[in-house]
C-alpha cells in the first residue's frame, strides 16, 4: 500500500520538477548570456581607456556574434575594427545547452552558408550600441514545442543590457 502511494506521488510530481529544472537551465543560460554581454561591452570601453586604438575612438574591440545553426555564440576582440571575426583574433566560443536553443532574433543579422549571425558591438567611447543594432534576443528550449519556456536578453541603443 505505502509503495503504491509512494509511485502514485512520483507519477505526480515528477513532471513539475522536470519544468523547474528546464526553467532553471533555461535561466541560468540567459543570465550567462547577459554577462557575457556585459562584459564585452566593459572590455571594449576599457579597450579605450588604454588607448588600443588612438586614431579610431569608435571602433569596438569587443564584440559578441550569435550563431543560430550552431547553437553557441562567440566574443572577440575585433583588432582591425571591421566587425568580422578574423583569424588571429582572440575568440571566446560558448555552446549554449543541447536543450537551450536560440529562438526568435530581431536587428540587424545576416545569412552565411545557412548560418544567421548576429553581431553586437559596442562602441568604446560611449558602450552604446550603434541605434541600427539595437538587438533583442531570446532563449527557447525545444523539448517541448507546443508550449515553449523562453528568456530575452535585450541591448538596446543606449547600452543597456536586460533580461526578461
Amino acid at each position: 500500500m505505502t509503495l503504491g502511494i509512494i509511485s502514485t506521488m512520483l507519477v505526480l510530481t515528477l513532471p513539475n520538477l522536470q519544468m523547474g529544472r528546464d526553467r532553471e537551465r533555461l535561466r541560468s543560460q540567459a543570465q550567462i548570456l547577459q554577462s557575457d554581454l556585459r562584459q564585452a561591452q566593459a572590455r571594449s570601453i576599457a579597450a579605450n581607456v588604454q588607448g588600443v586604438d588612438p586614431t579610431n575612438l569608435n571602433v569596438a574591440p569587443v564584440m559578441v556574434q550569435l550563431d543560430q545553426k550552431n547553437n553557441l555564440y562567440r566574443t572577440f576582440k575585433d583588432n582591425n575594427g571591421n566587425g568580422v571575426l578574423d583569424f588571429g583574433e582572440a575568440t571566446q566560443t560558448v555552446n549554449l545547452h543541447p536543450k537551450v536553443r536560440f529562438g526568435a532574433f530581431s536587428g540587424p543579422c545576416q545569412s552565411i552558408n545557412g548560418t544567421i549571425l548576429c553581431t553586437v558591438a559596442f562602441d568604446s567611447l560611449t558602450g552604446q550600441v550603434p541605434a541600427a543594432q539595437s538587438q533583442n534576443f531570446s532563449f527557447e528550449l525545444t523539448q517541448n514545442a507546443s508550449n515553449p519556456i523562453s528568456k530575452t536578453v535585450t541591448v538596446n541603443a543606449s547600452g543597456l543590457i536586460s533580461l526578461n
